[in-house]
């Protein structure tokens, strides 16, 4: 155990593999599919399309996209 921040905290809990949201089972989406979202929207690709392709809400991608969700990938 040592001191951190929570930021510190939640880097090393991803570094150890104990992400809770990278190890649900239950998850639609990957790691490797929220880097893929962030890059095609930023070239222009609609978070309509994109929860259509992936099978979410419109909210969820946009959650991803505003790093409200899966914020360390």
């Amino acid at each position: 155990m040592f001191l951190g921040t929570p930021q510190d905290n939640s880097d090393d809990m991803i570094n150890k593999g104990r992400s809770a949201v990278a190890n649900n089972g239950h998850a639609k989406l990957t790691p490797e599919d929220v880097v893929f979202i962030r890059r095609k929207v930023k070239n222009g690709q609609s978070v309509f399309e994109l929860a259509e392709i992936y099978d979410v809400t419109v909210g969820t991608i946009s959650n991803v996209v505003s790093n409200k969700t899966w914020k360390n990938y």
